[in-house]
């Protein structure tokens, strides 16, 4: 199965984190919106970038310094990738096999 559209919506897939692509699985994992927990997954990845207009009105006196910020964004980075690929993995584990047999 390949999923080549951005949103994803299949209420027989019964996992959260699909492949957006069965052998090459490096190109990327994407929700199935067709399940609530997705939701809830993706306003955990977008709470800092909502936040952080917040951060800057409200420390507008002083600024923190750009390591800190581009480290925590890059450390940010990672941690989404990580935990995507392996609710991926974990979900694809958990229900293994083609789509109809799901």
């Amino acid at each position: 199965m390949k999923c080549r559209t951005i949103i994803y919506i299949n209420p027989d897939d019964p996992r959260v984190f699909v492949y957006k692509h069965d052998k090459y699985k490096w190109l990327g994992v994407t929700f199935n919106f067709a399940r609530g927990r997705s939701y809830v997954a993706l306003m955990l990845i977008l709470l800092p970038v909502l936040l952080w207009p917040l951060v800057l009105i409200l420390d507008s006196q002083t600024l923190p310094t750009a390591l800190p910020v581009i480290t925590f964004l890059l450390l940010y980075f990672v941690w989404i990738c990580l935990y995507c690929f392996r609710g991926a993995a974990k979900d694809l584990a958990r229900y293994p096999g083609p789509l109809s047999k799901r």
